[in-house]
């Protein structure tokens, strides 16, 4: 027993190999607990230049060109800012990459952003940022296509839902730059948009940004920046009706190279006076008789006469009237603004409604409902879809993709969009 027992403690080898053994797993240990250092954060260099796109303008230099990285959640994922040399020209070292983000980079001139949105592909390739110089002369504004469907009628309640897409263009290479203090009748500096008599739950959506929408007259107007180019702005609304026709004339301040009244087939008693019958249009798995004018001049716009609407009593309520529903929710689908204007947008989304007697007395202000909690739920779930679509209207402007290709992507994405609404219970 005493020789077995001997053989069983370990002999002084045994025990130096053990130490060495607990000291070593001790050691490792003490290692993986250290803090590591991160890996480093890949970057990029972004090089650029500041143009000016008005005939004869100075090319401007020493601005600040800011880039904001927005990431494929929505949320922002790195900044960066520069100041351009003298000539336009920037460099923006170290900018983090990050994948299926949108780089924006802006600069501020003259008191308006001017700005690119870009995914890293873009990056590779000097970025080219366009200023342009301003006029407070609206009159060049040129609209080419302003369309009124009639999408509801309540006929209980006697109220008209409507929605308008206008497609207009500045065609010249100055930004029209808005200008409230000096406004004064015949004078305007931004787009007007006229409303039926007692017009309520206006909602407007447009392309343009960094702006107000503000009462004017019996319409509202956009006070916002509007660079060269292709535009549009939606707007939506509800007006009331008494008898079986209802007169009213819509004035036209830019005037419109076609305006057109739309009204669904399911509608047959129901005309408009005042523009020239056209064939039926098909849009989708909806047909509309279409009435239109062309080559309206800026001014009174058209005298519009709605017959054969319906009374209490003659048909049931259908459908559903814009109050208590979302704007892109309405009997419009998408594709009705995509085969109507070619472009269907997301981006400014304000509420507004028209000025008390008191306001009107006091001039133009602003006149806006703030965006309630359920309005930011919705546009941060639809941030990521907003950068889809400028990286789109990015690419076709530059001749990246022919129409019909933009065209339907465009309304895949719209789609997404009302899909995110729907299921938000927006």
């Amino acid at each position: 027993m005493q020789k077995a027992a001997d053989q069983m403690r370990p002999t002084s080898t045994t025990r130096v190999l053990l130490i060495a053994m607990a000291l070593g797993s001790a050691m490792v240990v003490m290692l993986l607990a250290l803090p590591h250092p991160a890996l480093p954060q890949e970057t990029l260099t972004i090089t650029g230049r500041v143009v000016n796109g008005t005939s004869g303008a100075e090319v401007p230099g020493d601005l600040a060109v800011l880039m904001l990285i927005t990431g494929p959640d929505g949320t922002l994922s790195g900044t960066g800012q520069t100041l351009a040399d003298p000539k336009g020209g920037f460099i923006l070292e170290d900018a983090p990459v990050v994948t299926g983000s949108i780089y924006n980079l802006s600069v501020d001139y003259g008191g308006i952003f001017y700005g690119r949105s870009l995914t890293l592909e873009d990056l590779s390739q000097d970025v080219v940022i366009t200023v342009h110089e301003t006029t407070e002369d609206a009159t060049v504004m040129s609209v080419e296509r302003q369309v009124m469907v009639i999408s509801e009628i309540d006929t209980a309640e006697r109220v008209v839902t409507a929605t308008e897409f206008v497609r207009f263009t500045n065609p010249t290479d100055r930004t029209l730059r808005p200008n409230l203090e000096t406004a004064r009748p015949g004078m305007f500096s931004f787009m007007r948009f006229a409303l039926p008599p007692g017009a309520a739950d206006v909602r407007v959506q447009s392309n343009l940004s960094g702006g107000e929408i503000i009462s004017v007259g019996s319409g509202f107007a956009l006070a916002v920046p509007v660079p060269p180019g292709q535009h549009s702005v939606d707007f939506a609304y509800t007006f009331p009706y008494e008898g079986g026709s209802l007169e009213f004339r819509n004035s036209l301040p830019q005037g419109a190279g076609i305006f057109q009244v739309l009204v669904p087939e399911r509608w047959p008693g129901v005309a408009i006076g005042g523009l020239t019958s056209r064939p039926p249009v098909g849009i989708g798995e909806q047909v509309y008789r279409a009435w239109e004018a062309r080559d309206v001049p800026a001014g009174p716009g058209v005298q519009l006469r709605l017959d054969g609407l319906p009374q209490p009593g003659v048909m049931s309520r259908v459908g559903r009237t814009l109050s208590g529903s979302p704007f892109w929710m309405t009997a419009i689908p998408s594709a009705m603004g995509a085969a109507l204007l070619s472009f269907l947008v997301l981006g400014l989304a304000r509420r507004y409604r028209p000025a008390t007697d008191s306001e009107v007395a006091a001039g133009p202000t602003s006149d806006l409902a703030q965006a309630g909690d359920s309005n930011a739920v919705r546009e941060a779930q639809r941030a990521e879809l907003v950068a889809s679509l400028a990286a789109l209207d990015e690419s076709y402007e530059q001749g990246g993709m022919d129409e019909d290709h933009y065209l339907q992507h465009r309304a895949e994405l719209v789609a997404r969009a009302l899909d995110e609404s729907s299921e938000t219970g927006a």
